[in-house]
C-alpha cells in the first residue's frame, strides 16, 4: 500500500513551494533563505510572492520566520 502522505523527516534538506501575500523583496529573500522568488499579481486579488528553493531542515526554515 503506498502512502499518500509519508512521514516528514524534518531534520533533512527539504525543497519547499511557499505562497505569501504580499510582494517581499527578492534581496531580502536570497539573504534569508536563498530561495528564488517571483512576484505574482493577481486580477482582483491581493498581490503574492512565490518562494521555491531548498532549505536545510525545518529549524533553519522556522528559525528565519
Amino acid at each position: 500500500m503506498t502512502e499518500l502522505f509519508p512521514e516528514a523527516l524534518l531534520d533533512l534538506p527539504a525543497h519547499y513551494h511557499i505562497v505569501v501575500t504580499g510582494v517581499l523583496e527578492s534581496s531580502w529573500v536570497d539573504r534569508h533563505w536563498g530561495m528564488t522568488s517571483s512576484p505574482v499579481e493577481l486580477r482582483d486579488e491581493p498581490d503574492q510572492t512565490v518562494l521555491v528553493g531548498e532549505v536545510v531542515d525545518q529549524a533553519a526554515l522556522v528559525g528565519h520566520i
